[in-house]
C-alpha cells in the first residue's frame, strides 16, 4: 500500500497547497477518502545532528492528516507557517528546496482483518504481492501508473486459484482510498534502518 499512498506525502504540505500543486486543493475539510481512512504523522528526528538541535522542540508532535476520510490538517515548515499565520509542525526540509515540507512519517490506521480473511471475503479479485515502476499520471486526481510484479494471483469464491499474468495499471489513489473494504493491522513499511536518537 505504501507504494501508492506514499505519493500523498507532499500533498499534505502547506507549501504544496499554497503553490496549487496538491491533490487537496479545494478539498480540505471535505469527504475525500472512505470513512474508514484515518492518517496522521509524527515528527521524525533525522540523523543530522545540527538539525536535531534546531527542531528538538517539535519532537513527538502528532498531526492528524485525515480522519473519517476527511483531510483535516497540513504540516508546516517554518517559512510556510509564517506565511499562513500558523505554528510550524517540524516537518520542514532544509532550505532552499522546492518542496517546503512533508509528513515523511505517514501513518495509516489499520484494521483487524488478516490476509486470509480478506481473501475469504473476495468473490472475484486479484491478490497483488508487489507493485513497481510507479509514476504519477494526473497529480490532482492522483492517478498513478505502474506494474504488478513478483506474484499476481486470481481469487475466486474466497480462494486463491491460479497465477495471473502481470500487467500495467492506471489507478487513482483517491478512488482507491474511497473503496477500501478491509484492512490488516498497521505494519511498519519503511525506515527500518533509521538511526535512533
Amino acid at each position: 500500500m505504501l507504494d501508492l499512498v506514499g505519493f500523498l506525502f507532499y500533498d499534505f504540505a502547506a507549501t504544496a497547497l499554497e503553490d496549487k500543486r496538491s491533490c487537496l486543493n479545494d478539498r480540505m475539510g471535505k469527504p475525500l477518502f472512505g470513512k474508514n481512512i484515518r492518517s496522521w504523522t509524527t515528527f521524525i528526528i533525522r540523523a543530522n545532528w545540527a538539525r536535531r538541535l534546531t527542531e528538538r522542540a517539535f519532537r513527538g508532535k502528532r498531526v492528524v492528516l485525515a480522519d473519517n476520510g476527511v483531510p483535516r490538517n497540513l504540516v508546516y515548515g517554518r517559512a510556510a507557517a509564517r506565511r499562513a499565520g500558523k505554528k510550524p509542525t517540524g516537518h520542514g526540509f532544509t532550505l532552499p528546496n522546492e518542496y517546503g515540507e512533508a509528513p515523511m512519517n505517514l501513518v495509516f490506521a489499520g484494521g483487524k482483518a488478516s490476509l486470509d480473511e480478506m481473501i475469504a471475503s473476495t468473490e472475484h479479485g486479484l491478490l497483488v504481492t508487489r507493485l513497481w515502476y510507479i509514476r504519477e499520471v494526473d497529480p490532482y486526481e492522483k492517478v498513478m501508473t505502474g506494474m504488478t510484479r513478483d506474484g499476481l494471483f486470481r481469487v475466486e469464491k474466497g480462494k486463491v486459484t491460479t497465477a495471473a499474468r502481470n500487467f500495467r495499471f492506471n489507478q487513482s489513489v483517491l478512488e482507491m482510498l474511497r473503496n477500501v473494504e478491509m484492512m490488516s493491522p498497521s505494519a511498519r513499511a519503511a525506515g527500518k534502518n533509521r538511526s535512533k536518537w
